[in-house]
């Protein structure tokens, strides 16, 4: 009797710490599908910024703006070094532009391609 009684407690310490062992790994596995995740969220919005900062220098490349007929106006990209804020600045001055110039804005919103 005490010999299936130290089986049986042998058992349940191997499956316990079987079980636990498994939860780690997949808990491992899910923080690892997590990080992975935000980091492809975040290099997806840096790319997103980039490419935002390449059309908004484009609008303010005078030869651009000469060929399209872009009034002086209209709100230029400056480039700090700060992404970020330098589009954040630019879509900000943008918006009111056109809000405050809407013929003028109808005129050359296809250049623009927006």
């Amino acid at each position: 009797m005490r010999k299936l009684l130290l089986t049986i407690s042998v058992l349940a310490f191997i499956s316990t710490v079987s079980f636990s062992q498994t939860v780690k790994v997949e808990n491992t596995k899910l923080q690892t599908e997590e990080l992975t995740s935000k980091d492809v969220k975040v290099q997806t919005q840096q790319d997103f910024l980039t490419q935002k900062k390449e059309r908004f220098m484009t609008y303010s490349d005078s030869t651009f703006r000469t060929e399209n007929k872009i009034p002086n106006s209209f709100p230029k990209y400056v480039n700090t070094g700060n992404i970020k804020e330098d589009t954040s600045l630019f879509d900000t001055s943008f918006k009111s532009w056109v809000k405050n110039n809407k013929e003028e804005y109808d005129k050359i919103k296809d250049a623009l391609s927006i």
